[in-house]
């Protein structure tokens, strides 16, 4: 997914403006599940059942896992070995359908290596773990594919369509590694599982668990790539040799649907929510772009910048500010006047009910007007919403509705008696209250 940033029009405010950060073209389509990695307590995955018998318990035949992961640098520094049995399970796991203790069928995981796709398959002592060379944990979205040959076990890696590694996988006569339908195990809870994001047995640290988003989810009984491939540009629809399909579009509760339709099924899971920060949450950071068929409009202009969108913008501030220059050091929630010595400059509040009174130095703007590389003369100026800013008691208590204007403090705003007192001096309205002394005030910034 390509990030841009750029300048925009708000066609119909004709404001200039741009984000304060890099802004995705691309929006938001369903949902993903963002995992925290950690590991323990049978929490932060996904359990999909496979015993009794399940489609989702492929292995007997050819397979195809495919996924879209987005993983940010140095969320998963786990390392594999590579070229050995067994192997994967000491990176970041992703997929899981380990079995605990040797025999039996045999089991496979994909995981990360060193921020690379490591993927292995393995019966008994008799299996290997390739291990990739392209990176997937840069804060973008991939499309991570694995394939496994049932003939020769071959095992190969694909990431955004481009083929990353081949190599051998179980080359003996035992390549079914299918979960052994009616096994017995000590292990009910966690061994008859095909778990997301975590290591599946909660076997300690020397097994980390994945960081990171998943969403497209596809199990299949089949070989899907030997080469190069265009990766999906929207979500999987099944066909017959789709046997698990999960798109966690859900949103909200614990059942995770799988819309594959093949027979036998379905094989939902079970999100399994919990630790710190608890997890796997929702988000509705997902790799792709709503339908073109959509009524809604959302479009760039290239050759001038100018933005038209039919939706709402949504953001994490709760403010809108611009990059002004300013002739001395100035701090987050400052009060802030025009500086007549230095023109086009602002400066702290100097003076109680200050006609010069300009707005307050902004904390965490939603919008950023004019925007351009800041240089130490210049600061984020809140010019309306909420924002906090330093106060004191020097005028009497503040209350939620208070009028505010600039106090004898250097950068401090105090409570305004009354509106006459305060003409052309008003920095704005108090949200939130202080009782005596100095502190922080959540105010609605409307300068007049």
């Amino acid at each position: 997914m390509r990030k841009s940033l750029f300048a925009v029009i708000l066609v119909g405010l004709g404001v200039s403006l741009r984000m304060s950060s890099p802004v995705e073209v691309l929006s938001q389509s369903g949902y993903s599940l963002r995992f925290y990695g950690n590991g323990v307590n049978d929490i932060d995955r996904v359990k999909i059942q496979i015993d009794p018998h399940k489609p989702a318990d492929v292995g007997a035949t050819d397979f195809t896992i495919e996924f879209w992961m987005k993983a940010t640098p140095g969320d998963n520094t786990g390392s594999t070995t590579c070229n050995s049995n067994d192997g994967w399970i000491t990176g970041n796991i992703v997929i899981d359908r380990d079995i605990w203790g040797p025999g039996d069928y045999g089991d496979f995981g994909i995981s990360l290596n060193n921020g690379k796709i490591a993927f292995g398959v393995s019966y008994g002592n008799n299996g290997n773990t390739i291990c990739g060379n392209i990176s997937v944990t840069d804060g973008q979205w991939h499309h991570v594919a694995v394939t496994r040959a049932f003939s020769d076990g071959q095992l190969c890696i694909f990431v955004d369509g481009q083929h990353d590694v081949c190599g051998p996988g179980n080359v003996g006569s035992n390549r079914d590694v299918s979960y052994r339908d009616g096994r017995s195990t000590s292990y009910p809870d966690s061994d008859p599982f095909l778990v997301l994001g975590a290591e599946k047995h909660d076997a300690g640290p020397a097994y980390p668990s994945y960081r990171g988003w998943l969403d497209e989810l596809r199990l299949s009984n089949i070989r899907r790539y030997t080469g190069n491939f265009t990766p999906p540009s929207a979500p999987f629809t099944p066909d017959a040799n789709t046997v698990a399909l999960y798109h966690f579009d859900e949103g909200s509760g614990n059942v995770i649907n799988d819309s594959s339709g093949a027979s036998g099924g379905p094989s939902n899971g079970v999100r399994k929510y919990g630790g710190s920060p608890p997890g796997p949450e929702w988000s509705t950071d997902t790799p792709f772009a709503p339908s073109n068929n959509t009524p809604a409009l959302f479009r760039v202009e290239r050759t001038t910048g100018n933005v038209y969108a039919d939706g709402t913008f949504f953001g994490n501030g709760a403010d809108v500010a611009e990059y002004v220059l300013v002739s001395e050091p100035v701090e987050l929630g400052d009060v802030i006047e025009i500086d007549p010595e230095h023109p086009k400059h602002y400066r702290k509040a100097r003076a109680p009910y200050s006609r010069l009174l300009a707005g307050v130095i902004a904390t965490q703007p939603g919008l950023i007007l004019g925007a351009r590389e800041a240089r130490e003369s210049q600061a984020l100026l809140a010019l309306l919403g909420r924002v906090w800013a330093k106060a004191t008691t020097e005028n009497g208590p503040i209350r939620p509705g208070d009028l505010l204007t600039s106090s004898s403090k250097i950068g401090y705003a105090m409570r305004c008696p009354s509106p006459s007192e305060c003409d052309g001096a008003i920095l704005g309205k108090a949200l939130s209250a202080l009782e005596h002394g100095e502190g922080a005030v959540l105010i609605l910034v409307i300068a007049r």
